[in-house]
């Protein structure tokens, strides 16, 4: 039955267009907007005077931004001082950058930062490097991983799509969750 549903959601056509209607009259609580899942590029205000573009790839993390904003859910207390924290910066590192959050944040706060972004997964990269060209950013980007160690690794990960979290030690990765 969930499946059905699903399938049938996912054939609705203008869902974002519907969302963005819904969001100025009545913002729904997480617990119903977690579920309301869709695809397009949508607006993240940083503040009255900044803003990025991004894609919604229909992750929970676009989606937490695209409902509640950049400082009310997701890692609300970190990407606050991360704001806070590029105004005032000359060079920034963003390593393990995914889609490219927090080096939108610091290009939208700080166009003449030097940013540098650090994303090993290959399709998660090309994510993070289309969201830089849709808003023009000059970011040095790198289909890289960072370590305190010089050679290859294997990174271990749920969804080498998306990436909530990864770790190089295979005994840490545990890969059924129930």
């Amino acid at each position: 039955m969930v499946a059905f549903i699903k399938r049938i959601y996912n054939a609705l056509p203008c869902k974002k267009q519907f969302f963005l209607l819904l969001k100025k009259i009545w913002s729904p609580p997480e617990s119903i907007y977690r579920l309301l899942h869709f695809n397009g590029t949508i607006y993240v205000q940083v503040d009255e005077h900044h803003y990025f573009k991004m894609v919604h790839y229909g992750y929970q993390i676009e989606n937490e931004l695209f409902w509640g904003g950049l400082f009310k859910g997701w890692e609300k207390e970190s990407i606050k001082l991360w704001t806070a924290l590029s105004k005032e910066s000359k060079v920034i590192l963003d390593i393990g950058a995914n889609t490219g959050v927090y080096t939108m944040v610091s290009k939208a706060v700080n166009r003449t930062a030097s940013v540098h972004a650090f994303e090993p997964f290959g399709s998660i990269y090309k994510k993070s490097v289309h969201n830089l060209n849709i808003n023009g950013f000059d970011v040095n980007a790198n289909c890289l991983a960072v370590s305190n160690y010089t050679g290859d690794a294997v990174i271990y990960t749920e969804d080498p799509d998306f990436a909530y979290s990864v770790t190089v030690n295979q005994n840490l990765w545990v890969k059924d969750k129930e």
